[in-house]
């Protein structure tokens, strides 16, 4: 009897995969449409890049660094190889069409943290292209600075700030650099 009973159970099995080989429920064909959807896919239809530039991809110091909402935590290898645990926004964005595509893009100066350690600061850009920002390569400002502001005028970013001395905790004095973008990424002048 319990062999009799094994079979029953094997035969309707087979039964009900012949069933659904004939006629498909609609769960199961938007499963298999979704998964052929997704395979056949072999790039995305919306332009890459983030909606702003606090989510946008950056590269400092030639690490890639993801930005969410301004901040962005270090992988264990970028934050090894920059000495540092996050990055964050904390000046800007300044709109400037940069490339001249009539897009206004976005400044931004970012600070690259680690704990017990003075912060570095960055300046980026983000580029527009069709409602999406794809961040570029960054610009060291300085390590050991105040805060710097930036401002843009005739088409040049100035960043002020003030630079240690030689003891820990001296200021020395008030310094300004200015930036020109080249196409890629800012330059110092």
């Amino acid at each position: 009897m319990a062999r009799l009973h094994r079979w029953s159970i094997v035969g309707l099995a087979v039964l009900g995969m012949q069933a659904c080989t004939d006629k498909s429920s609609p769960a199961s064909e938007a499963t298999s449409n979704a998964a052929a959807n997704t395979n056949a896919r072999a790039a995305p239809s919306v332009a890459s890049g983030s909606t702003g530039p606090a989510d946008a991809t950056y590269s400092v110091d030639g690490e890639t660094v993801v930005l969410n909402r301004g901040v962005g935590q270090l992988s264990q290898a970028a934050g090894k190889a920059l000495g540092a645990d996050r990055i964050r926004v904390v000046s800007g964005p300044l709109s400037k069409d940069l490339d001249k595509d009539g897009d206004e893009d976005a400044i931004v100066l970012m600070s690259l943290e680690a704990a017990g350690k003075p912060s570095r600061y960055y300046l980026g850009a983000a580029l527009q292209a069709h409602g999406r920002f794809s961040g570029s390569n960054s610009l060291f400002l300085g390590g050991d600075i105040s805060q710097p502001t930036i401002t843009l005028s005739n088409g040049l970013v100035s960043a002020s700030y003030y630079w240690s001395g030689a003891s820990a905790g001296s200021l020395r004095g008030p310094r300004t650099v200015q930036a020109r973008w080249n196409g890629r990424r800012f330059e110092l002048l």
